[in-house]
Parts: structure tokens; sequence; C-alpha cells
């Protein structure tokens, strides 16, 4: 029990800390935020500093406080009810009357709605009281219980195991082809494909959909993968076809800043 107490507290650690960001009315957070305020009957345009950038901060920095005060025991019961408030919250605004979100997520946050308060009631275990093995066990269990998905931060682990989730920090890759070319495209993808900009002739795959529809599930948030996926798009086109990969990644320790880079050839990807 003291394990999953640590694995389910480090969940909204590291899920709020991967959001911590100056601009944090840019990510997920003003995407909530302003679906609550509309459901209020409230509407205001997420953009820039002032109160939209204040409540967005307040909602990654309230479930910062939710993981913290379900570590500790004596702020262990408060931590318990501000967790289920979260998440009924989240339900609402992600549910069918609100932002429409695929079934897992709302299933995954009904989930956490029931399984916080059995997990963190009852009285808390005296793991130094046991043998002194087992006390060493439960020690070198908890710290690899945070330091691994910490270590995401920084981009030692994934994205995902390291519960960075709805976060703006993992690497996106967008791929765009030229209008041309896309009848050149496996009949399985085309479906993915944007429609041009105006007065423009790139037209970008949507990776991101066709993973959604293809395994019911988000694309897997790692540069190689997304790096693979795009690799398997382009052997379908012609070895002349242009195309181009823009990057968008984070710095290794301050993870909000980006660094940008475009490949235009495919020896500069598969290099990559």
């Amino acid at each position: 029990m003291p394990l999953l107490r640590s694995i389910l507290a480090s969940v909204y650690v590291c899920s709020a800390l991967s959001r911590l960001a100056p601009t944090a009315h840019q990510g997920m957070a003003a995407v909530i935020v302003d679906q609550l305020l509309v459901m209020s009957g409230i509407r205001m345009p997420m953009n820039g500093a002032g109160l939209p950038e204040l409540l967005c901060q307040a909602l990654n920095i309230g479930e910062l406080i939710v993981g913290v005060m379900l570590i500790w025991p004596d702020s262990r019961r408060w931590g318990i009810l501000s967790a289920m408030a979260l998440h009924v919250t989240l339900l609402v605004a992600l549910g069918p009357f609100g932002l429409r979100h695929n079934n897992a997520v709302l299933i995954w946050n009904l989930c956490c709605f029931c399984v916080i308060p059995v997990a963190f009631s009852g009285p808390v275990a005296d793991v130094s009281s046991g043998v002194t093995r087992q006390c060493r066990f439960y020690q070198a269990a908890t710290l690899l219980v945070w330091l691994f998905p910490l270590s995401g931060l920084i981009g030692v682990a994934d994205n995902w195991p390291a519960w960075q989730l709805y976060s703006t920090r993992p690497e996106s890759w967008t791929l765009k082809i030229r209008e041309a070319d896309i009848r050149d495209l496996d009949e399985d993808i085309r479906p993915y494909v944007s429609a041009p900009a105006p007065l423009e002739d790139w037209a970008v795959v949507r990776l991101d959909r066709w993973s959604l529809a293809a395994t019911h599930s988000p694309l897997y948030p790692e540069d190689r993968f997304q790096c693979k996926l795009i690799r398997l798009v382009l052997a379908t086109l012609p070895d002349g076809a242009e195309f181009c990969v823009e990057i968008s990644e984070p710095k290794r320790w301050f993870w909000w800043n980006r660094n940008h880079r475009t490949l235009t050839a495919r020896d500069e990807l598969n290099a990559d």
C-alpha cells in the first residue's frame, strides 16, 4: 500500500510539474479553464497575462498541491477530498457536455476518483518497524517510484511513464508534404491529411489523428516514435517528393523553452 500511495501521488506531482511554465495559457490548462468558464456563462479570451494566466497557473499549482497533500499523513484527508474535487471538475470539463474527450480519458478520471479514497484511507504503515531488508526494499522502491518519473522532466524517462499528462513539454514533429503528392500516400493515411492553407501548397499529415483512429490511443509523444512513423509515411512517396518536418523540442533543463528546427531531406531524417 505505501508504494501504491507513492505512485498515485507522483502522478499528480509529476503531471503538474510538467505543465508549469511562464505561459500556462498556451497549454491544456487553458482549454480546461476556458471550457469551465464558458459552462459558467463567462467568456474570456485565453491569451496573454492577467486573469486567464492566473487561472491556468492556479489549476496546475492546485494539482501539484493535491499530490503534496497526499504524501503527508497530516494533510492526507484534505488531499483525498481535493483530488476527488479535481477529478469531478475534469469530468465536467472533458465530459459529454464539455470538450467531449475520448472515453478513455473519462474512465481514467473516474477510476482516480474512486481509487484515491480507497488507497489513501486508513492508517499509515510504519515500514521502519519491519525487517531491515524489507525496510530497505521499500526505501529503494519508493525512491525509484519518484525519481524515474521526475527524470522525465530532463528527458531521461519517456513522457508517458513520467506522468506528463496533457503537458506541452513532449517533442512535437509535424510532417508536411506537397498537395500533389497526397495521391501517392497509402489509402489508410490519405483521410488524415489536412487541406493546405489558402495560397499554400503544403498539406499537413495528421499523425495524431491517424494514430487515434488506428490504435484508439493518442500518438506516443516521443521523438524516436514520431520519426519512425514519418519515415514509414515517406516510404510510400517517390524519392524526389518534397517534404518538410517541423520539429519542436524542449530544452533539457528549462523545458518550457523550446528549440525549433526543420528537416527537408531524407538523409537528415535518417540521421536524426
